[in-house]
């Protein structure tokens, strides 16, 4: 049947190809330069031919056998040592030949060994790996993000996705299987094509050949980066392997607060409900950093920041379908951060997988220099982070689209509104860090003053554009919380606000955090968007400085 022959030959790169064209038309000139002249002096040494050269296979083998009787040398294993020179013997004699022949078949082997040493394609290598990247929290700067020219107050979360590479060697090359233990149904079997598209540089095809429902950021993730490590490394094809995905527990609502790390749910990923700490960004950034870090070490998380977000985010927003702000992968790559987004014409550019030229496009944008803006940031010494998760869903992309097209219809009035929210914003990320830098005391009537103007603009702001931004279930939920407790200065619905999380800036006091999640466990008066009650759920994470990470293999 076409296309089935069991052989596949990979074509060779252009380095290889070229090498192997000059080393070829070098080695018959010199075989002709000789053949022209009569005779050639060697100076003989009593030194073993290399053991690697020892083995060379087909024309190196022969040419060696060749070169040994010319030197004198004999079989390996019957070497003797030349005999001492006489007076009367010239210094370099020409060792002959049986017959010319046999003195231009020598000539060959220098430029045969040489290239069987320099044009062999590098073996296929693999290396365990083990990659974490964070969760994140918006605290301020929601939908303003998404302009270049407005700041994204941006923290990393402690809640982290790891993905566990390791090798696979009863599995084909180039075929791929992630798994995730804490769900039903979730693995996922991918055969990589590196040619597979059928057009030129259109990089590689992926198809699922095994396991359960698609899963669109896996499988982009995976396709970007077989894509990108085949068309700008020598990997010819990639070594089986197994790719694992724990996500720690406050990704998901649990049903028991003293579940075990990475607890089983007992139900497939699309029936378990997020905590909207930012989990397809993480899972994507956590997933790629592992592949790169076990086909191309040099491209580790620790060693190629840029490489891999450049690489996460194209793969995210291909799985989105959309070039959102890139505000999560910057979180997960960077960690806590003042962030300013990037110019989305750089990854619309890419265009499509299988398209022609998609894989040289996509190389390019992995390589490029980005305009995005990226300032660390962190907590001062006595403040943290502390999030609670609402069961109440709100559509994130749809409030999106209704805001900015009250944006686009109002013109100047909605941006004086988003200028006021830039520069509280900015005053917020200004205040944490003067303090920070201080060392001293965090002027906690500053703090709590400074959100509760963000949150009234945020509230005018969804107003007059029709979004419930910060509903008023959460209005009422972070009052009552900052009233109640002592050492919460405050608190914000964060992102794009809706019914689905808050987040809280409390002293850093033991008694502080404990009182407040209990309060928040005892709330009972949440309504949620459908008229229902909602329970609210305080969470384990925290904020964090660190982006993605490697980790030690041995904790999974």
């Amino acid at each position: 049947m076409p296309g089935a022959h069991p052989i596949h030959v990979h074509p060779a790169r252009p380095f290889y190809r070229f090498s192997a064209t000059a080393l070829g038309a070098g080695m018959w000139f010199f075989i002709m330069y000789r053949a022209k002249k009569d005779g050639l002096h060697w100076n003989c040494g009593a030194g073993p031919v290399p053991r690697r050269l020892s083995h060379e296979p087909g024309g190196s083998a022969v040419a060696l056998s060749l070169l040994r009787r010319k030197w004198g040398c004999g079989d390996d294993t019957k070497r003797t040592p030349p005999p001492a020179p006489s007076q009367s013997s010239p210094p370099n004699p020409t060792p002959a030949f049986d017959s010319p022949l046999e003195h231009h078949a020598a000539i060959i082997a220098i430029p045969t060994i040489i290239t069987s040493i320099i044009i062999t394609p590098p073996p296929m290598s693999f290396t365990p790996s083990a990659v974490s990247a964070p969760g994140k929290v918006l605290l301020a700067g929601g939908y303003l993000v998404l302009d270049a020219e407005y700041t994204g107050l941006v923290f990393a979360l402690s809640a982290r996705i790891h993905s566990v590479s390791r090798a696979a060697p009863a599995a084909p090359a180039n075929t791929i299987t992630v798994r995730s233990p804490q769900f039903q149904d979730a693995e996922w079997t991918y055969t990589i094509a590196p040619d597979g598209t059928g057009v030129a540089d259109g990089g590689a095809a992926v198809t699922q050949t095994a396991g359960g429902s698609k899963n669109p950021f896996v499988e982009t993730a995976v396709l970007y980066t077989a894509t990108y490590l085949l068309a700008s490394t020598s990997i010819a094809e990639l070594p089986g392997c197994t790719v694992t995905i724990y996500a720690d527990n406050d990704y998901y609502s649990q049903r028991t607060p003293d579940a075990p790390r990475f607890a089983p749910l007992g139900v497939p990923i699309s029936g378990a409900h997020k905590t909207g700490l930012g989990s397809s960004a993480a899972l994507v950034t956590s997933l790629v950093a592992c592949l790169l870090a076990s086909y191309a070490p040099a491209a580790a998380p620790t060693a190629a920041q840029n490489t891999v977000h450049n690489l996460a985010q194209a793969a995210h927003c291909a799985a989105q379908g959309k070039v959102g702000s890139g505000f999560d992968v910057a979180a997960a790559v960077f960690g806590s951060c003042l962030y300013h987004r990037f110019r989305p014409g750089v990854l619309s550019a890419v265009g499509d997988p299988g398209s022609p030229g998609f894989a040289q496009r996509l190389c390019q944008a992995v390589g490029a220099q980005w305009d995005l803006k990226v300032q660390p940031v962190r907590l001062p010494a006595g403040l943290r982070l502390v999030m609670g998760d609402v069961d109440c869903g709100s559509s994130t992309p749809g409030m999106v689209r209704q805001v900015l097209a009250w944006r686009a219809a109002e013109g100047a009035a909605a941006q004086s509104r988003w200028d006021a929210l830039e520069v509280l914003n900015v005053g917020l990320a200004k205040l944490l860090e003067e303090a920070r830098a201080d060392g001293g005391a965090v002027d906690g009537a500053a703090v709590r003053g400074q959100l509760s103007a963000i949150r009234a603009q945020i509230r005018a702001m969804g107003e007059q554009a029709g979004v419930h931004i910060e509903p008023g279930a959460q209005t009422q939920l972070l009052d009552a919380a900052t009233e109640a407790v002592e050492g919460v200065l405050g608190g914000v619905v964060p992102g794009a606000g809706g019914w689905d999380a808050v987040c809280f800036v409390c002293e850093d006091r033991e008694e502080t955090v404990r009182a407040l999640k209990e309060w928040l466990r005892g709330y009972k008066d949440f309504v949620g968007e459908t008229g229902h009650k909602g329970r609210v759920t305080p969470l384990e994470t925290r904020e964090e400085m660190e982006g993605v990470r490697t980790e030690d293999l041995a904790q999974y």
